[in-house]
């Protein structure tokens, strides 16, 4: 017997006519639900409310949300499978995702040599190549596709024939054209409109479609897509080939959230089927994500899909194996090697993408299983890799990575810092989503001022305003530079009774404590001492990492030309906050400099221009990967990162 689901504030439904999990139900209504831990049910973030139906609470509801909640209605999305009706509503924090950028006017040089060109001809009639090649009999006349090539060769300037009063032969007329069928296809139906026809091809001369001259299909400019295929936002932007203009861009979650929050869960969900089904549904899910987002660019920009000429993606290696449809076990296991460590050249048709068959598509290389193509791309993005001084790059998000190099050298590692500035192991954590707490300041009064995502009761706490609440709390005495959070005994001696009154003595933490930021009655937000603890892990991976790079080439953090700070979650930080929590190196702010999502940029790069593209080539080949955890200099730094830099005052 089928059942329906309805979900608000969507008011879409899904039917089913057997029992289905929500978030696959979801899924199925272009819902995507977040499970910031992996259904691993320790976080309690995939909260829903069941409107209508008897969904009976679990040990797991109770424990995580408490009472209260769940006499409310709600439930944990990640445990929820359904076999009867009913109506959930989603709140808009378990989905939203910030907007992330492909970079300014200042990332190219005009002009640029893009990787893909039109080219304008005219095909001659077979009999009049015959005749000026003085063909005998022997000789049947050239094809349209032989015709082409001499046409191409003939606008380049180079010579029409072998220079032996011979005719050209086919091998070489073609040279390295190789059609796939549908651009024969296409050669044969634009020769019905006239021979005047505009090629299509790459940057190895490959022909990839064919149109008639002036009879181009759709209006609109010649484009390009660059995607940023992020392991929690996946990001998409439309740019216009010959000026690497951006004319639409669109971002969203990854549509394989439902499969796991980060890349190990992703893979062991390809690992639980041999036959390859699940890395299948891993490809699916996400294609049917990105054709979204293009739709949208599309259509925002008034762009017909016949006018994509090309995509660049970038991203970590798991990512760009499953967006490939290879299946990414390998890089679960060790020695952590993938199908592929290099770049990628192909069609677009075979990512199954839809698009058109002919456009093509470059998956921009990587260096290891752990550094992968979008680090590459932020380096080229950056300069990095052209820079005469040793620069630092620091990409913060779900996976963080820190560079450092240089034109003389590239070091690059992978540190542990897990999913924290993404709200997953945060009690109130959540993304940069209407209602996250963005920012923190304590007045000398003890009053605290925040900044809300979209001027909004505040729900939860973002990435930024994590670490600004732990720089507040620590510069106002609240929190140790051990991490330890002072109780209210002993902060009524230090520090105003205003701010003394918010330290609670975390109900769901025995004899833990937690500082009160914000929140109305019922809903208000902590900042535990759990958390702050996930803090100090986070940036004590990062800072150490950063030292064993120093160490590697004998530097300072004098020697340091500049700090480079990456990522969408880096736009809405403080340099301050960070400085103070010992996140960024203690060096003159002027020299910490925010790029957001070079990764965006960097495939918008390698998109439009082969000399870019060349340059993403070489640094690949050339970055050195730092293991940390073979460093044995590693654990040392690492435990001496933990604690806070002590602040200059705790009044």
């Amino acid at each position: 017997m089928s059942f329906s689901l309805r979900f608000l504030p969507d008011n879409r439904s899904w039917s089913a006519d057997e029992p289905v999990d929500l978030v696959l139900a979801a899924a199925g209504c272009d819902i995507l639900l977040e499970q910031p831990c992996g259904s691993r049910t320790v976080c309690g973030k995939c909260r829903v409310r069941v409107v209508e139906g008897d969904v009976p609470a679990g040990a797991e509801d109770l424990r995580l949300l408490g009472q209260a909640a769940v006499a409310e209605g709600w439930r944990l999305a990640c445990r929820m499978t359904l076999a009867a009706p009913a109506t959930i509503e989603v709140p808009p924090a378990l989905r939203s995702t910030a907007a992330k950028s492909f970079g300014d006017d200042t990332l190219f040089t005009l002009p640029l040599d893009p990787p893909v060109r039109g080219v304008r001809v005219r095909i001659p009639e077979a009999q009049e190549v015959a005749h000026e090649a003085g063909a005998g009999p022997h000789h049947p006349p050239p094809g349209a596709l032989e015709r082409l090539a001499l046409a191409l060769r003939a606008a380049a300037g180079r010579p029409r024939t072998n220079g032996k009063s011979a005719p050209v032969q086919p091998d070489v007329a073609l040279g390295t054209l190789a059609p796939g069928a549908a651009a024969l296809r296409e050669l044969a139906a634009a020769l019905r409109h006239g021979p005047e026809v505009r090629a299509w091809l790459d940057a190895d001369g490959r022909l990839l479609a064919v149109e008639p001259a002036g009879g181009e299909t759709g209006a609109g400019p010649d484009c390009g897509l660059a995607l940023d295929v992020g392991t929690t936002t996946v990001a998409v932007a439309l740019v216009e080939l010959a000026r690497g203009e951006v004319l639409a861009s669109a971002s969203g979650l990854n549509a394989q959230t439902p499969f796991g929050a980060d890349v190990i869960s992703r893979i062991a969900h390809a690992q639980e089927r041999a036959d390859g089904a699940g890395a299948d549904a891993l490809h699916r899910a996400l294609v049917r994500g990105l054709d979204g987002l293009i739709a949208r660019c599309l259509e925002s920009a008034a762009v017909p899909a016949a006018r994509v000429r090309a995509l660049a993606a970038v991203g970590n290696p798991t990512m760009l194996h499953t967006l490939l449809g290879a299946d990414p076990t390998s890089l679960g296991q060790a020695p952590y090697v993938g199908a592929w460590r290099g770049s990628w050249h192909g069609l677009a048709g075979e990512l199954g993408l839809e698009l058109p068959r002919g456009a093509s598509a470059y998956l921009a290389p990587g260096v290891g299983s752990h550094v992968g193509a979008d680090t590459i791309a932020a380096i080229v993005a950056c300069g990095l890799d052209q820079a005469e001084r040793p620069t630092l790059l620091v990409d913060l998000g779900t996976n963080s990575e820190v560079v450092l190099g240089c034109r003389d050298f590239i070091l690059c590692a992978s540190t542990s810092a897990g999913p924290a500035f993404e709200g997953a192991t945060i009690r109130q954590g959540m993304r940069a989503a209407p209602g996250a707490i963005e920012q923190v300041r304590i007045r000398q009064s003890g009053s605290v001022m925040l900044r809300v995502v979209g001027g909004e009761e505040p729900v939860g706490l973002c990435g930024s305003g994590l670490v600004d609440a732990a720089a507040a709390l620590l510069g106002a005495g609240v929190i140790e530079p051990s991490g330890r959070m002072r109780s209210r005994e002993e902060l009524e001696a230090l520090v105003p009774p205003a701010l003394a009154q918010r330290l609670l003595e975390d109900p769901e933490a025995g004899a833990g404590r937690a500082f009160l930021l914000g929140g109305v009655a019922g809903r208000q937000v902590l900042l535990t001492a759990a958390d702050v603890r996930q803090l100090q892990l986070v940036k004590g991976s990062i800072a150490a990492g950063i030292r064993v790079l120093l160490a590697r080439k004998a530097l300072r953090l004098d020697d340091v030309a500049g700090v480079l700070l990456a990522g969408a979650f880096g736009n809405y930080l403080r340099k301050t906050s960070a400085q103070a929590i010992g996140l960024v190196p203690d060096i003159d702010p002027e020299r910490v400099h925010f790029v957001g999502n070079a990764a965006g940029a960097g495939a918008r790069a390698v998109l439009c221009d082969r000399g870019l593209r060349r340059r993403a080539e070489e640094a690949a080949a050339r970055a050195e990967y730092v293991e940390l955890a073979d460093a044995p200099e590693y654990p040392d730094l690492f435990a001496a990162e933990l604690a806070f830099p002590a602040p200059a005052s705790t009044g």
